[in-house]
Protein backbone atom coordinates (compact mmCIF):
# COMPACT_ATOMS: atom_id res chain seq x y z
CA UNK A 1 0.00 0.00 0.00
CA UNK A 2 2.85 2.40 0.98
CA UNK A 3 4.13 1.91 -2.66
CA UNK A 4 1.45 1.92 -4.48
CA UNK A 5 0.49 4.81 -2.72
CA UNK A 6 2.85 7.27 -4.49
CA UNK A 7 1.52 6.50 -7.86
CA UNK A 8 -1.86 6.88 -8.73
CA UNK A 9 -3.01 3.43 -8.00
CA UNK A 10 -4.53 3.78 -4.37
CA UNK A 11 -5.04 6.66 -2.11
CA UNK A 12 -3.66 6.01 1.36
CA UNK A 13 -5.21 8.42 4.19
CA UNK A 14 -4.91 8.16 7.96
CA UNK A 15 -4.91 10.05 11.23
CA UNK A 16 -2.82 9.13 14.50
CA UNK A 17 -2.87 10.07 17.83
CA UNK A 18 -0.13 13.45 18.45
CA UNK A 19 1.14 10.92 21.76
CA UNK A 20 1.75 8.12 18.92
CA UNK A 21 2.71 10.17 15.83
CA UNK A 22 5.56 12.03 18.02
CA UNK A 23 7.05 8.41 18.58
CA UNK A 24 6.62 7.57 15.28
CA UNK A 25 8.97 10.57 14.09
CA UNK A 26 11.27 10.18 16.96
CA UNK A 27 12.12 6.63 15.70
CA UNK A 28 11.62 7.20 12.27
CA UNK A 29 8.95 5.50 11.00
CA UNK A 30 7.51 5.90 7.46
CA UNK A 31 4.27 7.24 8.81
CA UNK A 32 6.07 10.18 10.47
CA UNK A 33 7.74 11.12 7.31
CA UNK A 34 7.26 13.74 4.61
CA UNK A 35 6.68 11.53 2.35
CA UNK A 36 3.91 10.34 4.19
CA UNK A 37 1.78 13.48 2.47
CA UNK A 38 3.23 12.84 -0.76
CA UNK A 39 1.54 11.56 -4.43
CA UNK A 40 -1.70 9.99 -2.70
CA UNK A 41 -0.51 9.89 0.40
CA UNK A 42 -2.33 12.10 3.33
CA UNK A 43 -1.03 10.80 7.10
CA UNK A 44 -1.07 13.13 9.64
CA UNK A 45 -1.13 13.67 13.11
CA UNK A 46 -4.76 14.21 14.33
CA UNK A 47 -6.04 17.72 16.26
CA UNK A 48 -8.67 15.93 18.17
CA UNK A 49 -9.89 17.07 21.79
CA UNK A 50 -10.21 13.03 22.41
CA UNK A 51 -7.86 10.32 22.68
CA UNK A 52 -7.55 8.45 19.39
CA UNK A 53 -7.54 5.29 20.03
CA UNK A 54 -9.91 3.93 17.20
CA UNK A 55 -7.88 0.74 15.53
CA UNK A 56 -10.02 1.17 12.75
CA UNK A 57 -9.11 0.79 9.32
CA UNK A 58 -11.15 1.40 5.95
CA UNK A 59 -10.74 0.24 2.18
CA UNK A 60 -12.77 0.84 -0.54
CA UNK A 61 -14.96 3.65 1.24
CA UNK A 62 -14.54 7.29 -0.82
CA UNK A 63 -17.50 9.29 -1.03
CA UNK A 64 -21.10 8.38 0.44
CA UNK A 65 -22.74 5.40 -1.45
CA UNK A 66 -20.24 6.13 -3.91
CA UNK A 67 -20.06 1.77 -4.37
CA UNK A 68 -21.37 -0.92 -2.38
CA UNK A 69 -17.67 -2.41 -1.61
CA UNK A 70 -16.64 -0.77 1.65
CA UNK A 71 -15.06 -2.51 4.52
CA UNK A 72 -14.47 -1.25 7.45
CA UNK A 73 -12.31 -3.21 10.32
CA UNK A 74 -12.57 -2.15 13.71
CA UNK A 75 -12.55 -3.77 17.14
CA UNK A 76 -10.05 -4.29 20.46
CA UNK A 77 -7.10 -5.42 17.96
CA UNK A 78 -3.97 -2.84 18.29
CA UNK A 79 -2.33 -3.64 14.63
CA UNK A 80 1.59 -4.53 16.53
CA UNK A 81 3.18 -7.31 16.68
CA UNK A 82 2.21 -7.64 20.27
CA UNK A 83 -1.27 -7.83 19.50
CA UNK A 84 -0.55 -10.22 17.10
CA UNK A 85 1.39 -12.98 18.75
CA UNK A 86 0.61 -12.11 22.67
CA UNK A 87 -2.85 -10.69 23.04
CA UNK A 88 -6.38 -11.69 22.97
CA UNK A 89 -7.26 -8.99 21.14
CA UNK A 90 -10.62 -9.16 18.48
CA UNK A 91 -10.90 -8.16 15.48
CA UNK A 92 -14.20 -7.31 13.26
CA UNK A 93 -14.77 -7.18 9.58
CA UNK A 94 -17.83 -5.20 8.48
CA UNK A 95 -18.60 -6.28 5.10
CA UNK A 96 -21.44 -3.79 4.76
CA UNK A 97 -20.61 -0.57 3.30
CA UNK A 98 -23.36 1.27 5.06
CA UNK A 99 -21.76 0.69 8.36
CA UNK A 100 -18.19 1.63 6.07
CA UNK A 101 -19.62 5.15 5.58
CA UNK A 102 -20.56 5.67 9.34
CA UNK A 103 -16.68 5.12 9.83
CA UNK A 104 -15.67 7.30 6.69
CA UNK A 105 -17.35 10.00 7.70
CA UNK A 106 -15.99 10.14 11.47
CA UNK A 107 -12.85 10.10 9.68
CA UNK A 108 -13.41 12.41 7.49
CA UNK A 109 -14.48 15.01 9.85
CA UNK A 110 -11.19 14.24 11.93
CA UNK A 111 -9.46 14.77 8.97
CA UNK A 112 -10.49 18.31 8.29
CA UNK A 113 -10.23 19.29 11.66
CA UNK A 114 -6.79 17.30 11.23
CA UNK A 115 -6.07 20.13 7.85
CA UNK A 116 -7.49 22.93 9.61
CA UNK A 117 -10.46 22.99 7.36
CA UNK A 118 -13.05 22.73 10.10
CA UNK A 119 -12.53 23.84 13.70
CA UNK A 120 -12.64 21.64 16.63
CA UNK A 121 -16.38 20.96 18.22
CA UNK A 122 -16.34 22.82 21.68
CA UNK A 123 -18.10 20.88 24.48
CA UNK A 124 -21.22 22.38 26.33
CA UNK A 125 -20.38 24.15 29.85
CA UNK A 126 -23.10 25.02 31.90
CA UNK A 127 -22.39 28.60 33.43
CA UNK A 128 -24.14 27.55 36.39
CA UNK A 129 -22.44 24.00 37.19
CA UNK A 130 -19.31 23.31 39.21
CA UNK A 131 -16.77 20.41 37.21
CA UNK A 132 -14.15 19.02 39.34
CA UNK A 133 -10.38 20.17 38.18
CA UNK A 134 -8.94 17.89 36.19
CA UNK A 135 -5.62 19.08 35.55
CA UNK A 136 -3.21 23.05 36.05
CA UNK A 137 -1.53 23.15 32.62
CA UNK A 138 0.49 25.90 33.85
CA UNK A 139 -0.47 29.21 35.56
CA UNK A 140 -2.56 30.39 32.76
CA UNK A 141 -4.98 27.28 32.14
CA UNK A 142 -5.80 24.48 33.68
CA UNK A 143 -8.42 22.06 32.84
CA UNK A 144 -12.30 21.56 33.82
CA UNK A 145 -13.70 17.81 33.38
CA UNK A 146 -16.50 18.15 30.80
CA UNK A 147 -17.87 14.59 31.44
CA UNK A 148 -16.24 11.34 33.02
CA UNK A 149 -12.68 11.65 32.03
CA UNK A 150 -13.27 14.23 29.76
CA UNK A 151 -11.59 17.24 30.12
CA UNK A 152 -11.69 20.80 28.21
CA UNK A 153 -9.24 23.53 28.71
CA UNK A 154 -10.14 27.18 30.55
CA UNK A 155 -8.34 30.28 30.21
CA UNK A 156 -8.74 33.28 32.49
CA UNK A 157 -10.68 36.06 30.83
CA UNK A 158 -9.09 39.47 31.85
CA UNK A 159 -5.81 38.10 32.89
CA UNK A 160 -2.67 37.55 31.05
CA UNK A 161 -0.78 34.71 32.95
CA UNK A 162 2.85 33.74 32.63
CA UNK A 163 3.26 30.71 30.16
CA UNK A 164 5.17 27.70 29.55
CA UNK A 165 5.18 26.73 25.92
CA UNK A 166 7.04 24.61 23.56
CA UNK A 167 9.77 26.24 21.29
CA UNK A 168 13.52 27.95 21.57
CA UNK A 169 12.70 29.75 24.24
CA UNK A 170 10.90 27.90 27.51
CA UNK A 171 8.84 30.23 29.27
CA UNK A 172 7.45 33.77 30.25
CA UNK A 173 9.64 34.83 33.14
CA UNK A 174 7.33 33.77 36.20
CA UNK A 175 5.53 31.18 34.25
CA UNK A 176 6.98 28.18 37.32
CA UNK A 177 5.49 30.24 39.84
CA UNK A 178 2.43 31.20 38.68
CA UNK A 179 1.66 27.63 37.61
CA UNK A 180 2.71 26.04 41.52
CA UNK A 181 0.29 28.98 42.69
CA UNK A 182 -2.69 28.40 40.35
CA UNK A 183 -2.09 24.55 41.78
CA UNK A 184 -2.29 25.35 44.95
CA UNK A 185 -5.39 27.34 44.63
CA UNK A 186 -7.49 25.23 41.84
CA UNK A 187 -5.92 21.72 42.38
CA UNK A 188 -8.69 19.01 44.06
CA UNK A 189 -11.37 21.41 43.92
CA UNK A 190 -14.45 22.30 41.90
CA UNK A 191 -14.59 25.31 39.22
CA UNK A 192 -17.41 26.95 38.11
CA UNK A 193 -16.59 29.19 34.50
CA UNK A 194 -18.80 32.08 33.04
CA UNK A 195 -18.94 35.13 30.80
CA UNK A 196 -18.77 38.42 30.88
CA UNK A 197 -22.56 38.26 32.20
CA UNK A 198 -22.84 35.63 34.05
CA UNK A 199 -23.62 33.25 31.30
CA UNK A 200 -22.07 30.79 29.01
CA UNK A 201 -18.15 31.75 28.21
CA UNK A 202 -16.60 32.23 25.03
CA UNK A 203 -14.21 29.76 23.40
CA UNK A 204 -11.09 30.66 21.27
CA UNK A 205 -8.12 28.59 19.79
CA UNK A 206 -9.13 25.07 21.68
CA UNK A 207 -10.07 26.65 25.24
CA UNK A 208 -12.69 28.72 27.42
CA UNK A 209 -11.88 32.20 28.40
CA UNK A 210 -13.59 33.01 31.28
CA UNK A 211 -14.15 33.89 34.99
CA UNK A 212 -13.18 31.48 37.01
CA UNK A 213 -14.65 30.62 40.45
CA UNK A 214 -13.41 27.53 42.75
CA UNK A 215 -14.83 26.07 44.94
CA UNK A 216 -13.05 23.58 47.99
CA UNK A 217 -14.91 20.47 50.19
CA UNK A 218 -16.12 23.04 52.54
CA UNK A 219 -18.25 25.27 50.35
CA UNK A 220 -15.37 28.14 50.45
CA UNK A 221 -15.53 29.92 46.82
CA UNK A 222 -12.07 31.96 45.23
CA UNK A 223 -12.24 34.00 42.68
CA UNK A 224 -9.12 32.74 40.71
CA UNK A 225 -9.07 35.91 38.53
CA UNK A 226 -8.99 38.22 41.28
CA UNK A 227 -6.42 36.20 43.48
CA UNK A 228 -3.73 35.36 40.07
CA UNK A 229 -4.01 39.68 39.62
CA UNK A 230 -3.62 40.37 43.20
CA UNK A 231 -0.83 38.16 44.14
CA UNK A 232 1.28 39.16 41.12
CA UNK A 233 1.01 36.10 39.27
CA UNK A 234 -0.65 38.50 35.89
CA UNK A 235 -2.10 41.75 34.74
CA UNK A 236 -5.33 42.77 33.34
CA UNK A 237 -5.54 42.34 29.50
CA UNK A 238 -8.25 44.10 27.26
CA UNK A 239 -8.33 40.95 25.00
CA UNK A 240 -12.05 39.74 24.72
CA UNK A 241 -15.59 40.69 25.72
CA UNK A 242 -15.58 41.97 29.40
CA UNK A 243 -17.95 42.99 31.83
CA UNK A 244 -17.48 47.08 32.41
CA UNK A 245 -16.95 46.33 36.23
CA UNK A 246 -14.69 44.10 36.15
CA UNK A 247 -12.19 45.83 33.86
CA UNK A 248 -12.21 48.78 36.41
CA UNK A 249 -11.69 46.44 39.21
CA UNK A 250 -8.58 43.94 37.41
CA UNK A 251 -6.86 47.37 36.23
CA UNK A 252 -6.82 48.43 40.27
CA UNK A 253 -5.61 44.88 41.15
CA UNK A 254 -3.24 45.09 38.67
CA UNK A 255 -1.82 48.15 39.81
CA UNK A 256 -1.62 47.02 43.62
CA UNK A 257 -0.05 43.60 42.61
CA UNK A 258 2.66 46.27 41.09
CA UNK A 259 2.77 49.09 43.42
CA UNK A 260 3.39 46.67 46.37
CA UNK A 261 6.34 44.46 43.84
CA UNK A 262 3.88 41.45 44.70
CA UNK A 263 4.88 38.49 42.80
CA UNK A 264 6.47 39.02 39.07
CA UNK A 265 6.02 42.86 40.07
CA UNK A 266 8.86 42.40 42.29
CA UNK A 267 11.21 42.18 38.90
CA UNK A 268 8.77 44.39 36.43
CA UNK A 269 11.12 45.06 33.81
CA UNK A 270 11.27 41.07 33.41
CA UNK A 271 7.70 41.01 33.17
CA UNK A 272 6.72 39.29 29.54
CA UNK A 273 10.46 37.98 29.19
CA UNK A 274 10.78 34.81 27.30
CA UNK A 275 13.82 32.60 29.34
CA UNK A 276 14.95 29.10 28.62
CA UNK A 277 15.52 27.47 32.07
CA UNK A 278 19.21 26.35 32.94
CA UNK A 279 20.26 23.54 35.23
CA UNK A 280 23.45 21.89 36.81
CA UNK A 281 23.72 18.53 34.82
CA UNK A 282 25.53 15.69 36.31
CA UNK A 283 28.96 16.65 34.64
CA UNK A 284 28.67 20.36 36.27
CA UNK A 285 28.22 21.78 32.64
CA UNK A 286 25.11 24.18 32.54
CA UNK A 287 22.68 22.38 30.25
CA UNK A 288 19.96 24.67 28.74
CA UNK A 289 16.92 23.39 27.78
CA UNK A 290 13.56 24.05 26.72
CA UNK A 291 10.10 23.46 28.14
CA UNK A 292 8.02 21.26 27.82
CA UNK A 293 10.85 18.31 27.73
CA UNK A 294 9.73 15.40 26.22
CA UNK A 295 10.24 12.70 28.65
CA UNK A 296 10.53 9.80 25.57
CA UNK A 297 13.62 11.65 24.33
CA UNK A 298 15.39 13.48 27.23
CA UNK A 299 19.15 12.53 28.75
CA UNK A 300 19.78 12.64 32.06
CA UNK A 301 20.61 15.68 32.62
CA UNK A 302 17.97 17.22 30.81
CA UNK A 303 15.48 15.70 32.88
CA UNK A 304 17.20 17.18 36.13
CA UNK A 305 15.87 20.65 34.60
CA UNK A 306 12.22 19.48 35.66
CA UNK A 307 10.33 20.39 38.70
CA UNK A 308 11.27 17.53 41.67
CA UNK A 309 13.85 15.21 39.33
CA UNK A 310 16.86 14.77 41.10
CA UNK A 311 19.83 12.04 39.71
CA UNK A 312 18.37 9.29 40.75
CA UNK A 313 14.38 10.11 39.60
CA UNK A 314 15.58 11.13 36.44
CA UNK A 315 17.88 7.42 35.99
CA UNK A 316 14.59 5.77 36.87
CA UNK A 317 12.64 7.52 34.45
CA UNK A 318 14.96 6.46 31.69
CA UNK A 319 14.77 2.75 32.82
CA UNK A 320 11.44 2.94 32.67
CA UNK A 321 10.70 4.13 29.12
CA UNK A 322 13.72 1.56 27.77
CA UNK A 323 11.88 -1.05 29.65
CA UNK A 324 8.32 0.18 28.43
CA UNK A 325 9.08 1.02 25.26
CA UNK A 326 9.01 4.88 26.18
CA UNK A 327 5.60 6.81 27.57
CA UNK A 328 2.44 6.95 26.31
CA UNK A 329 1.15 9.40 28.72
CA UNK A 330 2.37 12.06 31.18
CA UNK A 331 0.26 9.73 34.39
CA UNK A 332 2.69 7.32 33.57
CA UNK A 333 5.16 9.05 35.58
CA UNK A 334 3.39 7.78 38.89
CA UNK A 335 4.28 4.62 38.00
CA UNK A 336 8.26 5.73 38.06
CA UNK A 337 9.38 5.12 41.92
CA UNK A 338 9.80 8.24 43.78
CA UNK A 339 7.05 9.95 41.34
CA UNK A 340 3.69 10.73 43.21
CA UNK A 341 0.77 12.60 42.38
CA UNK A 342 1.90 15.61 44.24
CA UNK A 343 5.17 15.47 42.66
CA UNK A 344 3.65 15.04 39.07
CA UNK A 345 1.69 18.05 39.72
CA UNK A 346 4.43 20.02 39.72
CA UNK A 347 6.00 18.30 37.41
CA UNK A 348 3.57 18.60 34.51
CA UNK A 349 3.71 22.24 33.15
CA UNK A 350 7.32 20.92 32.16
CA UNK A 351 6.98 17.80 30.93
CA UNK A 352 5.09 16.27 27.41
CA UNK A 353 5.09 12.73 25.50
CA UNK A 354 5.16 14.72 22.24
Amino acid sequence: MWHRSFSDQITLQGLIDPRFYARYRNTGAIWATAEAQLGNRNIRPARELRTLHHKVMLMDVTMPHENDRGIAVAGSYNFSTNAEENNDENLLIFHNHMIANQYYQDFMGAMKRATGEMERPVPHVDAGEWYPVMEVRDGSRFEIEIARRFGYPVRFLGVNTPRVFAGPDSSEFFAAEAAEFLARLAEGKEARVFGPYGNKPDASYGSYIAYVQVRDSEGNITDVNRELLLNGFGEWTRYYRQHPDSISAFQEYTEHARESAKGMWIEPERVGEKISRVALGSDAADVIVSFPININIADESTLQAIVGVGPAIASRIIEYRVEKGGFTDVDELTDVRGIGPATLARMRPYVTVD
